[in-house]
């Protein structure tokens, strides 16, 4: 997806009481948009034609403005974000809905319903063009800071949250604000880099408050995994409300097996991908999933050792209580 607004994301909440279904105008709307230019072509007069549009336009902004529903999934790619004005005293908040207008326009009128939140931003460095106010490709660490402020005045009906960006920097950035507010309704967080693995900071309790039910930490560079120290801070920080977990060739092979294993008791699904099956069982001698009901197990690449990997889940999994 690479509209900054996700059409296809969008749902009608649909009536318990029996009523039939609402009909389903975001899909029609470039239906609709050809009718209003039909109804200018059939027009004789330009007062007209503007007069039909003035209408169908308006009938429109009523239904976007009072269906807050509609407002709930947006993507964010950074190719319509703007220069960073000069410092000032202003508001912060007014800062970035000027730096991000499409995404507050978007934004706003979501009220308080739950709403998806889906960062792609895994793009090369910025690439300015003088006199231009637009940034083309990319958004400076600055860019990251003012949307972290813009998104933490929404973070208390945030119920999705998909990052991918191109350095844990920048995910550093990104969280800079959110990390300090509470997000009541967060079911599902997922940070993702090209370059780097996330920074622990992103995960730690003492400034960070996400809670999330839904952790994927997945597929970062060989030589910048973290260690199953860093590993175990993040999730023991989170055990309480995680609920469903995957780890995907993240485990630091070089790194010392721990004193003990550390219980994540509301774990049901969890997914395992690595490469090589030492991965395996070095995640399932660190931690113990007691409530696991769930299991999926991906090798990738040219992984072997499969018979190892399983000898590991029968030696350390409750595999009696796995749903078939």
């Amino acid at each position: 997806m690479s509209s900054v607004y996700n059409m296809n994301g969008l749902e009608l909440v649909q009536s318990n009481q029996g009523h039939p279904p609402a009909k389903d105008y975001i899909n029609n709307l470039p239906e609709e948009l050809l009718e209003i230019f039909a109804f200018g072509a059939l027009s004789t007069r330009d007062t007209a034609f503007s007069f039909r549009v003035s209408t169908t336009c308006r009938l429109w902004r009523f239904f976007a403005v009072n269906e807050a529903h509609l407002w709930t999934s947006l993507t964010i790619t950074g190719h319509a974000a703007r220069f960073i004005p000069e410092p000032s005293r202003d508001d912060p908040l007014e800062t970035a809905q000027t730096v991000f207008p499409r995404e507050d326009l978007i934004l706003e009128p979501s009220a308080d319903s739950d709403i998806d939140l889906e960062i792609l931003l895994d793009s090369q460095p910025p690439r300015f063009i003088p006199g231009e106010l637009w940034v083309p490709y990319s958004l400076t660490d600055d860019h990251f800071l003012r949307l972290s402020c813009l998104l933490t005045s929404h973070a208390h009906h945030i119920r999705s949250f998909f990052a991918t960006v191109r350095s844990c920097f920048l995910l550093t950035y990104l969280c800079y604000e959110l990390r300090w507010t509470v997000m009541p309704r967060l079911k599902k967080w997922e940070l993702s880099c090209s370059r780097d693995v996330a920074y622990k900071e992103c995960f730690d309790n003492e400034i960070c408050k996400i809670a999330p039910v839904q952790l994927c930490l997945a597929y970062q560079p060989q030589d910048k995994r973290p260690s199953m120290e860093t590993l175990r801070d993040i999730l023991s920080n989170n055990m309480h409300t995680l609920e469903s977990l995957e780890l995907a060739c993240v485990v630091d092979l070089d790194s010392p097996p721990t004193a003990f294993r550390l219980d994540l008791p509301h774990i049901r699904s969890l997914a395992l991908g690595y490469i090589s099956p030492q991965e395996v069982q070095l995640v399932l001698q660190a931690f113990a999933f007691p409530a696991i009901c769930k299991l999926t197990i991906q090798p990738h690449g040219e992984s072997k050792g499969t018979v190892y990997v399983f000898y590991n889940l029968m030696k350390y999994l409750p595999l009696n209580q796995l749903q078939a």
